[in-house]
């Protein structure tokens, strides 16, 4: 028996509790699946933010920085922008 008949087998037998199931599966992966779109592009944006940042801050360019940070949608951006204001 193959895994795909062997797992609509066991699903049939399973009854009508089946489905809650599988509905609650398919609610898991499409959240997971969208978060991990979304932190890959947050981590995408934070890299391309830290390329900025970090000549900014080895040359103690604060004020330069502070208006970059303020500007950037990257969240590493939002946190230094927090970090330098206080």
């Amino acid at each position: 028996m193959d895994p795909f008949n062997a797992i609509v087998a066991f699903f049939q037998t399973g009854g009508l509790f089946m489905y809650p199931i599988a509905l609650v599966l398919v609610i898991g992966l499409v959240i997971t699946l969208e978060r991990w779109v979304f932190l890959t592009s947050a981590r995408i944006t934070n890299m391309q933010a830290c390329k900025k940042i970090l000549p900014l801050l080895q040359h103690r360019k604060f004020e330069q920085l502070i208006k970059y940070t303020r500007s950037s949608s990257a969240p590493a951006s939002k946190i230094i922008t927090a970090g330098l204001s206080k």
